[in-house]
């Protein structure tokens, strides 16, 4: 995927999360989008939410997604009753996982989820997938 000018692409691997990535465990999932598409009422889980981005599973009806599409007004529902009205747009779809970017994000809204992300991080980096550098002593 190429990055748009000013906006961030998805992060590929665990070492090119930033710290301000939620991945959340699929059973402690504090944050969902929910949107309607064809008389079809969705409120999936954010697998994983970034800046003006966020990606989401749906294995029962991922043929309804195509890139471009627009399927906002949506509202992003985060935990502590925080909702943004926000405007998705499908950037790419791998079956079960759809990826969409936010468009027309409002500041107040962006504030909001900065803070969300910033509290849910701890502030700290995802683990790495990389082997820990051992030293020995010979």
């Amino acid at each position: 995927m190429l990055p748009v000018k000013g906006r961030k692409a998805f992060p590929r691997s665990a070492d090119e999360v930033s710290m301000t990535t939620v991945i959340p465990e699929p059973t402690t999932t504090s944050c969902s989008l929910i949107f309607g598409i064809e008389a079809i009422d969705f409120a999936p889980a954010v697998q994983l939410l970034a800046d003006g981005q966020a990606r989401f599973d749906t294995s029962q009806h991922c043929d309804m997604f195509y890139e471009g599409q627009m399927i906002g007004p949506a509202v992003l529902s985060l935990e502590s009753d925080n909702m943004a009205v926000v405007y998705p747009v499908v950037k790419s779809k791998n079956w079960p996982t759809i990826h969409v970017e936010f468009m027309g994000l409002s500041e107040k809204d962006r504030t909001m989820i900065e803070r969300f992300l910033t509290k849910s991080s701890g502030s700290r980096r995802p683990p790495s997938n990389k082997r820990p550098v051992t030293a020995s002593l010979s």
